[in-house]
């Protein structure tokens, strides 16, 4: 339970949809994980709006203000590289446009803004902070996406059971954030995922996650409009560690001006993890990815990780 010191069981909170009517985000999360962060800080003064019960999706109203929004772009705009996909993010981004946008990983070492905000961060999510991969940062250009994907491995390779996106700038037409397994009226309209993974394998897959800028003008589906400082939170990972396959997401592309959002995943794995005080001496773990739904990894490393969550680990 080494990787899981500072965490504390929360067993008598009941179920979450109880939580979801009084508004407590970190009840609701805590309920969602059997477990909670106790954080010696004081915890930020959020009015989180719950964008669905199920999958968990929350919106954090300008958790970053105008002008740090303003320093991580000016941070990161030098240093910014054609993003990668894979499994290990190793692969250049696809001729198709599946992924297309420029990232940059940000040492919170050697800045101190970023060392501030990623703590703000795990704060406001109430999750561990030693969990936190380091913070990237993404531009979309005009017509430039991120088709849809998971943001952890199913077979266990990428363990992320959380998410963060922190809108940088606003003012661009598009490039809202799209949800096509949340309905706006009951079930979204992309086909279940893992269904179809296990019928018909890759093929049928890839051809359903090919989808993304159909949904992106839908109206049927949850589509977050970004708005500057405002952050996203969701968890990949039920309480059983099991993907949620219903959190398949995806960057729709702005129609004009550039897109910036700061993107905080928290990990089981500690290998990639790299907690807000770190210094620039150590080497920044590979940012591992999720992108790809099918890949060949291990089995047992899901299993490791699940007997983890359930403390036998």
């Amino acid at each position: 339970m080494a990787r899981f010191e500072g965490l504390t069981q929360w067993s008598s909170l009941g179920n979450f949809e109880s939580f979801l009517v009084v508004g407590s985000v970190s009840a609701v999360i805590a309920v969602h994980f059997g477990w909670a962060f106790l954080h010696p800080e004081p915890l930020l003064e959020l009015e989180p709006e719950v964008l669905s019960s199920r999958p968990l999706i929350f919106r954090l109203p300008q958790l970053l203000n105008a002008a740090e929004c303003a320093e991580l772009i000016s941070l990161g705009k030098p240093q910014l590289t054609a993003s990668l996909t894979g499994a290990a993010e190793t692969s250049p981004s696809s001729p198709d446009g599946w992924r297309n946008s420029s990232t940059v990983t940000l040492d919170g070492g050697a800045h101190p803004l970023v060392a501030r905000l990623r703590r703000r961060m795990s704060v406001a999510a109430r999750l561990q902070p030693s969990h936190a991969e380091p913070l990237q940062l993404a531009r979309y250009m005009p017509g430039e996406q991120y088709g849809l994907h998971l943001d952890v491995d199913p077979l266990g390779a990428v363990p992320r059971y959380a998410t963060m996106l922190v809108y940088l700038n606003d003012g661009f037409g598009g490039g809202h954030t799209v949800f096509p397994r949340v309905g706006r009226g009951g079930g979204g309209t992309l086909k279940p995922l893992q269904k179809l993974a296990a019928a018909g394998g890759d093929e049928l897959l890839w051809r359903e996650l090919g989808r993304a800028r159909e949904f992106c003008a839908s109206e049927s589906v949850l589509r977050v409009p970004p708005r500057r400082g405002d952050a996203l939170l969701f968890f990949t990972l039920g309480r059983d560690a099991t993907v949620d396959w219903d959190l398949a997401h995806g960057g729709c592309p702005p129609t004009s001006g550039a897109k910036w959002v700061a993107q905080q995943w928290w990990t089981l794995d500690p290998a990639q993890a790299q907690p807000p005080e770190d210094g620039a001496a150590a080497p920044l773990p590979a940012a591992k990815g999720g992108e790809a739904l099918a890949r060949h990894a291990s089995a047992r490393a899901l299993e490791r990780m699940r007997a983890e969550m359930r403390g036998e680990g």
